[in-house]
């Protein structure tokens, strides 16, 4: 940081499940919820991590990471702007704050932000209390909304209220459609134009957390073209 005044990045927000155990590590028990000081009647659960990255990646670290129990949005809240400060004050100028769509991730992008809805017309941004000039736009991870994508349409059915529409007016796709063309194109390798395989189709909870099975699925070749 010596060579820079300073430097333009984003903070990275995630929490992701673990499993509930105690352990002893140099003398201390580990695996209670554990903001600062540990909470002894309650074990976590997940463990609620912020990763700052700047943009020429001069920077690109965990900087924070805490035993949680399915932390509520006012507290990652909290925490944001406590982190956010620590990265200000050494220079490191936040320009964006990213995490997945789920619920309490957008309350809590609502509550950074000051609004009661996301906006459709405008940039979704929170006002930076360390610059009026330059603001924190609220985005949503791009994996996560590739497997949400996915998974809508894998929940969809004939006369349902998900499916997926190209734009094209050629009529709406489902599941069903996906399936179909897999099978086709299992009886000639001749016929075969995508990377569509077993794991693609026959979605399992392990197999819906891999974006690069989200991304061959949604790719043009198996939606555009058929």
């Amino acid at each position: 940081m010596q060579q820079y005044k300073t430097l333009p990045g984003y903070i990275t927000m995630d929490e992701m499940k673990i499993r509930e155990n105690l352990v002893v590590h140099e003398g201390k028990l580990i695996g209670f919820v554990d903001w600062g000081e540990p909470d002894a009647t309650k074990l976590a659960s997940h463990i609620l991590v912020f990763y700052v990255r700047t943009v020429k990646r001069e920077i690109s670290l965990p900087i924070a990471w805490f035993p949680t129990h399915a932390t509520p949005a006012n507290e990652l809240a909290l925490m944001f702007w406590q982190v956010l400060f620590e990265l200000e004050k050494i220079g490191i100028e936040i320009h964006a704050l990213v995490a997945d769509g789920n619920s309490t991730n957008r309350k809590c992008f609502l509550l950074l932000s000051g609004l009661k809805s996301v906006p459709l017309d405008k940039p979704f941004v929170a006002p930076n209390p360390f610059s009026q000039s330059r603001q924190i736009f609220m985005c949503s991870d791009p994996s996560h909304l590739l497997k949400t994508a996915r998974n809508s349409l894998f929940s969809s059915k004939p006369g349902g209220a998900r499916y997926m529409n190209m734009g094209t007016g050629e009529g709406d796709i489902l599941w069903t459609h996906i399936v179909t063309l897999y099978e086709e194109e299992q009886k000639s390798s001749i016929l075969s134009r995508t990377r569509l395989t077993r794991a693609h189709v026959k979605l399992n909870p392990f197999s819906k957390m891999k974006v690069g099975l989200a991304r061959e699925m949604l790719s043009w070749k198996v939606l555009g073209d058929h």
